[in-house]
């Protein structure tokens, strides 16, 4: 939903990625999937993020191209919050994070407890935390979709008018647990805090 939304806009999709067995079976010019074509290549990967706007993706070595070409993005499905003392720097970002429920209470694990504590440390993985009695949940089309929208409003404006001081409780966090790291370029997509605000403080 959120490809179709930017297809509505004027922007076309090109699905990065390698030896996808899958194609995507939408009837869609807008929407080129590279990932399945056998002309592939190293410097094809490179040349297209380097012409891209942005880039939408996991957090994953496309993510990396994209930063080394200067290109802003959107992060889904982000698993490791405390990987975010990583992610500040030059390059714009927007974070939309994975939620994880302890399988025993039936509740979601709160982001700041997440971040302050050793359980990524302990559980090490996904998979990890799978054995240990958490269910990962990924993000939502819903969720992916409005993050998008908020994307591509605040790229094509100015990042630094994107008000963000409802955020600033959960990001001092990350200030007093990694000896005062700043946040100049990294936020929460402001939906889902707004949406999940009792997961964050």
């Amino acid at each position: 939903d959120g490809i179709f939304y930017l297809n509505s806009k004027g922007y076309k999709a090109i699905r990065m990625g390698r030896n996808e067995k899958k194609k995507i079976n939408w009837s869609n010019e807008n929407i080129i999937d590279y990932s399945t074509r056998s002309d592939q290549s190293d410097f094809l990967d490179f040349y297209i993020i380097s012409k891209c706007k942005f880039v939408i993706t996991s957090a994953s070595g496309i993510k990396e191209i994209g930063s080394v070409f200067g290109k802003k993005s959107m992060m889904m499905n982000y698993f490791n919050l405390r990987n975010l003392i990583n992610e500040d720097g030059k390059y714009v970002k927007i974070v939309l994070p994975k939620k994880i429920l302890n399988k025993s209470t039936n509740k979601l694990l709160n982001y700041k407890f997440l971040v302050k504590s050793n359980i990524y440390n302990e559980s090490k993985s996904e998979e990890g935390f799978s054995s240990n009695g958490y269910t990962i949940i990924n993000n939502s089309s819903d969720e992916i979709k409005f993050a998008i929208i908020e994307m591509l409003d605040v790229f094509e404006q100015d990042f630094k008018s994107h008000n963000l001081n409802n955020q600033y409780e959960f990001f001092k966090i990350y200030q007093d647990t990694f000896n005062n790291i700043n946040f100049n370029n990294c936020t929460i997509s402001k939906d889902f805090y707004e949406m999940n605000k009792s997961l964050f403080i």
